[in-house]
């Protein structure tokens, strides 16, 4: 079972996913799938680099590696004005990491529910969060979250899903995604595209995806 209330660790890598409430959809439109990456690149790249992502009707899935404490901190209290409040609340590092991916979350879900005219919550009450301490989990979870969508039947094919970092790995353009990094470990991008025509291990599915 994911435990969604792991504590969250500085310089760790971690497999994000939630799911949204209920039968609700997190994202109705194109325009959502455009606009949840605005709002993750505004709250989230600051505090983690990120491997890959996918988004989902009614959820998502990253894999990140939050960056250092003080990192983090000048992210989050740039001016240095919280912090002995923070000390004096005991809340530790982990509380403001989840706490900075709930506001982001909420920001989503606001601009979403006025779009919709909607009211309530919109994603589970907790996210689920796995530390990332193998090598072989590694591997598995970008393979994995890249094929999300054949998994759950959206497509036949990756390249059919337009809402995954694989688009970004196989472009020749800049982006903020740990590409490089990503190539290196398998050993090439060819590699990387060779490991991706693979089908899932069904028996890693319900270590990697646990609602």
């Amino acid at each position: 079972m994911a435990n969604n209330r792991q504590a969250m660790l500085p310089e760790k890598t971690y497999h994000l996913f939630h799911h949204a409430i209920g039968e609700e959809n997190l994202f109705r439109s194109a325009e959502n799938y455009r606009y949840f990456p605005q709002r993750y690149a505004e709250y989230i790249f600051p505090i983690a680099e990120t491997f890959c992502y996918c988004l989902l009707p009614n959820h998502y899935h990253f894999l990140i590696r939050l960056r250092s404490e003080e990192e983090i901190l000048d992210c989050l209290d740039p001016k240095k004005l919280k912090r002995q409040k923070w000390k004096d609340e005991d809340k530790s590092i982990s509380t403001l990491l989840a706490n900075r991916i709930g506001t982001f979350q909420n920001a989503y879900a606001k601009a979403f529910n006025k779009q919709y005219n909607r009211g309530g919550g919109l994603f589970k009450q907790s996210f689920g969060r796995k530390e990332v301490k193998t090598d072989s989990y590694f591997t598995n979870a970008i393979h994995y979250v890249h094929a999300n969508a054949v998994h759950h039947g959206f497509v036949k094919d990756i390249l059919d899903w337009d809402y995954t970092s694989y688009h970004s790995f196989l472009a020749n353009k800049k982006s903020k995604l740990m590409k490089e990094e990503v190539f290196d470990w398998f050993g090439g991008k060819e590699q990387f595209i060779i490991h991706h025509k693979r089908d899932i291990d069904e028996r890693l599915i319900l270590e990697m995806e646990d609602f």
